[in-house]
């Protein structure tokens, strides 16, 4: 291994995090259907039983056969839909995972996919722990952040088993490595000014080319990089926290209200006050149905 190579999985080995927000088992008498929903994290889950179709924009459904699992990667708008008769059991969870200070893993690959009901055990199980470690104990011990850690990373395993990479990402990592610091400074300072041409002089390039290096690496705009990443920040807010929506987009970058309002419709479909009810009122329905 060369000393390129040395560098760039410490960068990945580093870098590396997994992120659980919430998940659950909760029981629902079909027919039913969820509604589309568009989110900015990951939904991972089992159907114990019932069977669901999922519906995805732009891709072909997945039919998940009782027993088995499914994924959804952050930001594809999607809904379930059950039509046969009966009660249909769920083990959820909403996750991510993160790449170079602020690269969703998620959007390398190919998905949503579905899992085997042998897959699909594994996914429950993990899913079941995931939620107990999060509800008992203290959430700051070692003991239990190290298990928590330890379960992300079986997801990840599983997942890359059967998730392709996203066509032309085959070698991602090597081009991105020189915006390592890039991405970082833009994880850590996206609520505030952005701009093009500080982002190239902290990579010592000009603009142009900085925009070439970038577009090539990561398949987008500099700009359109930051912009998503801060919309996804704003999606979180809205259904995590009960932020006023101007303070919201203060936090993400957008002290303009109306402008940030207007390019959050653009991106999610809704406007930030009808996305934070809808996604509540979803999340209502499915919890405590």
């Amino acid at each position: 291994m060369d000393a390129s190579e040395m560098l760039l999985r410490n960068a990945l080995e580093q870098s590396l995090a997994f992120e659980y927000l919430d998940g659950g088992e909760h029981r629902r008498q079909a027919p039913l259907s969820l509604g589309w929903v568009t989110e900015p994290y990951a939904v991972v889950g089992q159907v114990l039983s019932g069977g669901m179709c999922l519906e995805c924009e732009d891709r072909a459904p997945l039919r998940i056969a009782p027993g088995g699992g499914y994924a959804i990667p952050p930001g594809l708008r999607n809904r379930a839909v059950v039509q046969k008769r009966g009660a249909v059991t769920f083990r959820w969870a909403h996750i991510n995972f993160w790449i170079l200070g602020s690269v969703n893993l998620f959007s390398l690959l190919e998905m949503p996919v579905a899992f085997a009901p042998e897959d699909g055990a594994r996914i429950g199980a993990m899913n079941m722990e995931l939620l107990r470690l999060s509800q008992a104990g203290d959430p700051l011990s070692l003991a239990t952040l190290a298990r928590r850690k330890e379960i992300g990373f079986r997801f990840l395993s599983l997942l890359l088993e059967q998730a392709c990479p996203r066509s032309g990402q085959g070698d991602f990592f090597p081009r991105a490595t020189r915006l390592i610091p890039i991405l970082e400074y833009v994880r850590k300072n996206y609520g505030g000014k952005i701009t093009r041409e500080g982002l190239a002089r902290m990579a010592h390039l000009s603009p142009t080319r900085f925009h070439a290096v970038f577009k090539d690496a990561l398949g987008m705009a500099p700009l359109e990089y930051v912009q998503q990443f801060r919309l996804r920040k704003a999606q979180h807010l809205l259904i995590q926290t009960d932020l006023p929506v101007a303070e919201v987009g203060a936090e993400t970058g957008y002290p303009d209200q109306f402008h940030f309002s207007r390019l959050f419709k653009a991106a999610c479909g809704l406007n930030p006050s009808a996305y934070r009810r809808r996604g509540r009122q979803w999340q209502q329905r499915f919890l405590h149905a």
